[in-house]
């Protein structure tokens, strides 16, 4: 029920997706479930191929126990990209200083859009089948992947239903600014319409289930140097400006406060004594 998809330039995705397809039976409605990667970096397409058929079979387990069909997209975490400019769909870097021979700055541009081609060319090769397939995807990730799945679903809100994410500590808000601060992507609206083409559509966003969950103890430091702690390097004043610098004491509070106010149907969890890590509790 695995099919690898290869990458196909001229539906518009530089990079291969794994596509499991359910054995269904009844007929009712259901949606993609999008799994994001977050793995470790290769060094050739042969590699991203294994980890994205790895990651597949490892990783959707909510569509098999639900009988969804699901999708992970292999973009890759080139051997240059320690600060997850591809995984984290930052869009705030110049993807040149993490391309490669084997991964080409151009392919690694608007991944976003990629993902939004491989949607569409799921539900194509779906729609043979003996149930109808959802307009919009459910979305999960965790650290990198958790970040990937919120910021898209901030730029494509029309194409999300609901948001599983763990593992970071702010996520986009639904704003231009705050106090005073501007907050441009991905920290929040700003420069929205230049990115994406289009208002920021805030009812649109509000509509999307989002679950956030974290371990009380992820907490990165500054010491790290990671893009991981820092949210955003090119905005990373503002981050700590807004935001601030503890990630579950100080970044997760100013993130639920705003989203409560824009948006009824969002869920926060902290889970004690668990680090930047899954567990079968943070699992149901």
């Amino acid at each position: 029920n695995y099919t690898l998809i290869e990458a196909d330039r001229n539906k518009g995705f530089n990079y291969p997706y794994l596509l499991y397809n359910p054995p269904a039976k009844e007929n009712y409605k259901r949606p993609i479930f999008v799994q994001t990667l977050n793995a470790d970096n290769v060094q050739n397409r042969k590699e991203l191929t294994a980890q994205t058929k790895s990651a597949g079979e490892n990783y959707l387990y909510y569509p098999r126990e639900l009988s969804f069909p699901g999708i992970v997209a292999g973009f890759p975490r080139t051997p240059k990209d320690g600060p997850d400019i591809v995984q984290a769909l930052s869009l705030e870097a110049d993807v040149g200083e993490v391309a490669t021979e084997e991964f080409p700055e151009e392919s690694l541009k608007r991944v976003d859009r990629q993902l939004v081609n491989m949607i569409d060319d799921a539900k194509s090769r779906l729609s043979d089948e003996n149930y109808p397939i959802s307009d919009q995807v459910h979305m999960s990730g965790f650290s990198s992947g958790g970040t990937f799945a919120s910021r898209f679903s901030f730029l494509h809100p029309g194409l999300v239903s609901t948001v599983t994410k763990g593992g970071d500590g702010a996520a986009p808000v639904p704003i231009s600014e705050y106090k005073g601060t501007t907050l441009p992507y991905p920290l929040g609206t700003a420069d929205y319409e230049e990115i994406t083409g289009r208002e920021f559509d805030r009812e649109e966003w509000a509509s999307i289930d989002l679950f956030f969950y974290n371990g009380e103890d992820d907490q990165p430091s500054p010491e790290d140097g990671s893009s991981y702690y820092q949210y955003s390097r090119r905005y990373y004043d503002k981050v700590l400006e807004v935001f601030g610098e503890n990630q579950i004491t100080e970044r997760l509070p100013v993130t639920k406060s705003v989203y409560n106010e824009y948006k009824e149907n969002v869920k926060f969890r902290v889970y004690e004594g668990v680090g930047h890590t899954t567990t079968p509790e943070t699992s149901k």
